[in-house]
């Protein structure tokens, strides 16, 4: 989600005039974020709070009327009236594409996320060409973020969509006009990403074809990001620095939930220790070097039975541990509370193909209500379910290494949590 928003803004400072280069600067001092992150924003947040998407929407739109892009006039005239839902007859702007960022990246099955995007699309673009450019962009972040290949991809799209996604981005870019519609707009996107070579480079193809810049770039960004699974510091920082208070926590809730990259983790905190114990060495040798990968120096395996690690553990050692459920000589989370009673600072992440996240935070019933309690009276950071997503696990270390840094900090110096904060992403934001 972060890279549509990140393509928006980047894409904004070159709407009114286009440039046909990828070589250009990517944020002016009119780089801000648009209409397009506001219903991006709206979606997500109903999405997290299980709250009706058109209410959402009417919230967003009103909290924000005047965002740089403007919302279509139709738009504008149900944000002012008391109407539960707008009626957009014949609508197909790009608009339904760009909002359902959210819905390729919760949804579990391709059927679920074309389901999804086609009742989110409905509610402000009930032409079948809008319908078509929602579930094309969430079916193709689904897909990036679920492993299938850019070939792959491309053909599920085109077979199913019908669109052609054979030209370059240097062959669509010249005459370029703006073409607001999804079917003028959602090719040229895929297209974008299609022929890059890493996010940045997506980002500067979608905003060289001209036209709707932000609305593109914002496209591309989110299948981008949902590939490569990375969006540089630099970027990430800027984004997040000119986003509202609000988006930067909405952001970071989705991402604890649902995975994926919202803020930066600093240099000097990839310097902490941690620990992987699975019981597949093939696991945690993959895990190991994801986070080798991603700049952090000191990352243990501590082999797969649980009681060898308890006989070698020493307190104040690790910021993070993560561990399996399934262990032999003692399951993960035995092992982990006997951790705790030697180090109350250090983080927890549980990988297990028997829990999930999603089971921890909505678990309503009885089933395996044990184990439920001793994870909460644990402490534990995240539980991720296998087989994991490379960015899921990197964020769930990252956020578990950055709140080991705050407590431990917090511990040492007697400093009021909220305002060590501030201090911190004051810092990592002008890094």
């Amino acid at each position: 989600m972060l890279g549509a928003i990140a393509g928006d803004i980047i894409g904004s400072a070159y709407e009114q005039e286009n440039i046909r280069s990828a070589d250009f600067p990517l944020f002016t001092d009119t780089s801000t974020f648009t209409d397009d992150t506001i219903l991006i924003m709206a979606i997500a947040s109903a999405i997290l709070h299980e709250d009706n998407y058109a209410q959402s929407l009417k919230h967003f739109g009103r909290k924000y009327p005047r965002p740089k892009g403007g919302y279509g006039h139709l738009f504008q005239q149900w944000l002012k009236s008391e109407s539960a839902a707008p009626n957009l007859p014949g609508s197909w702007g790009a608009g339904s594409a760009v909002m359902v960022c959210a819905v390729g990246i919760v949804f579990h099955t391709a059927s679920e996320v074309l389901e999804e995007a086609k009742k989110c699309a409905e509610v402000t673009h009930n032409h079948l060409e809008g319908i078509k450019g929602a579930q094309a962009t969430a079916l193709a972040i689904f897909l990036a973020r679920t492993g299938k290949s850019k070939p792959q991809i491309k053909q599920e799209i085109s077979e199913r969509f019908g669109y052609d996604l054979d030209s370059t981005p240097d062959e669509i870019s010249t005459g370029q006009t703006h073409d607001e519609s999804c079917q003028g707009m959602v090719p040229k996107a895929i297209k974008a990403f299609l022929a890059s070579e890493n996010f940045e480079d997506a980002i500067r193809k979608a905003v060289s074809l001209g036209g709707y810049s932000s609305t593109l770039a914002a496209i591309t960004g989110a299948i981008a990001q949902a590939h490569y699974k990375f969006i540089p510091e630099t970027i990430v920082v800027k984004v997040i620095s000119i986003l509202p208070k609000e988006f930067r926590k909405t952001l970071e809730r989705f991402s604890v939930r649902y995975g994926g990259q919202s803020t930066p983790i600093s240099l000097p905190l990839r310097e902490e220790r941690i620990l992987l114990t699975d019981d597949s060495e093939t696991i945690g040798l993959v895990q190991r070097r994801i986070l080798n990968e991603a700049g952090y120096i000191n990352v243990d395996l501590g082999g797969h039975n649980g009681n060898d690690v308890l006989k070698t553990f020493s307190p104040g050692k690790y910021a993070v541990i993560v561990t399996d459920f399934k262990k032999p000589g003692i399951n993960g989370i035995e092992m982990l509370r006997k951790i705790r009673q030697q180090d109350p600072l250090i983080q927890f992440i549980i990988c297990s193909a028997s829990l999930s996240r999603e089971w921890f935070y909505r678990h309503k019933d009885t089933h395996r209500k044990e184990e439920h309690d001793l994870i909460r009276e644990i402490g534990v950071s995240d539980i991720l379910s296998k087989p994991f997503l490379y960015h899921d696990f990197l964020n769930s270390v990252n956020r578990a290494v950055m709140h080991h840094y705050f407590i431990k900090t917090v511990r040492w110096t007697g400093m009021d949590m909220s305002r060590l904060y501030i201090s911190y992403y004051n810092l990592s934001k002008n890094s």
